[in-house]
């Protein structure tokens, strides 16, 4: 897998995101085994970055017309490759962080071409300068990088998936139980799956990976540990402090919440018990246990403040 892929898992699950999948794949065997599944996709396509020149000297030295010729061959490739997991009247986004007219007006010209089931859409946006018509461009005049995006519309009327959802297969009560003790109301829903010694719940509108390299599908509600289960650090991450069975709350000030990110127990009330979420103003930023007014730290080790 790829450096680039885990670090977007890293920020996805930092960020709380409850309904995504990260996968590492060609975009030939991506798009071919999703195919028809999305309402809307994003090609952030890799380019020449002259807009990054500036910024990063590298981007610079590594600068030729062939590069520029290849970017957009490879450009044009992976939306031919994209607009196959597309539906009919989905939407597509290309963008790019280059001046490059070849890479962006080029490219888009050419997919038009090819693919006369699409047209450029109005993105109804006041950024930027107009190009093609409804495509933008962002200079660094404009308070941009280089940046090119158009947005492309399929022809036809979307629909709504119906995917099987794994929730119909029959789950231990048990993790039922460990899902109530800790979140009200099971805000991730029940698509749940046990991978391994993970239970995950899968996103509700689940699409099938099979035969796909997928890092992770949804989050980890727990990890199981011999005979009992162990909440996971993505579950409290992905939820709301009021859908929260028992949490503390600190100011973003206080000594508490610099304690807790280094790693540190911390002093709670002596009724709270066992695991509880970590919450900063009202939003959740982790988890621990609670036992005889202390609070032992579950923080990752490797996000914890040296």
């Amino acid at each position: 897998m790829s450096k680039t892929a885990n670090i977007l898992l890293s920020n996805i699950e930092r960020m709380g995101i409850r309904n995504a999948t990260v996968s590492n794949a060609y975009p030939e065997v991506l798009c071919d085994r999703l195919a028809g599944c999305f309402d809307k996709v994003l090609v952030d396509a890799p380019c020449s970055g002259e807009g990054m020149f500036r910024k990063d000297s590298t981007a610079e030295s590594e600068w030729s017309d062939e590069h520029v010729k290849s970017c957009a061959e490879r450009q044009l490739k992976i939306l031919n490759s994209a607009k196959n997991a597309l539906k009919d009247g989905g939407v597509m986004v290309y963008s790019t962080c280059t001046f490059s007219v070849e890479e962006n007006e080029g490219v888009i010209g050419r997919f038009l071409e090819e693919n006369p089931d699409f047209k450029l859409e109005d993105a109804n946006v006041n950024f930027g300068r107009p190009t093609l018509e409804y495509a933008r461009r962002i200079f660094p005049m404009d308070g941009g990088e280089g940046h090119f995006a158009a947005r492309l519309k399929k022809s036809g009327e979307l629909y709504k998936n119906s995917f099987t959802e794994n929730s119909k297969k029959k789950i231990d009560s048990k993790i039922f139980d460990f899902y109530d003790s800790l979140f009200i109301g099971r805000p991730f829903g029940e698509n749940i799956e046990v991978i391994g010694d993970k239970i995950i719940v899968l996103p509700q509108e689940y699409v099938p990976y099979e035969k796909l390299p997928v890092l992770r599908s949804g989050i980890i509600l727990g990890q199981i540990v011999k005979n009992r289960i162990e909440p996971h650090h993505s579950a409290f991450m992905a939820a709301k402090a009021d859908e929260c069975v028992s949490k503390v709350d600190f100011d973003v000030n206080s000594a508490e919440i610099k304690a807790f990110l280094h790693g540190e127990e911390v002093a709670v009330d002596n009724n709270i018990k066992g695991y509880t979420a970590v919450c900063v103003n009202g939003i959740t930023v982790g988890f621990g246990k609670c036992s005889n007014g202390r609070l032992k730290n579950k923080y990752p080790k490797g996000l914890r403040l040296l």
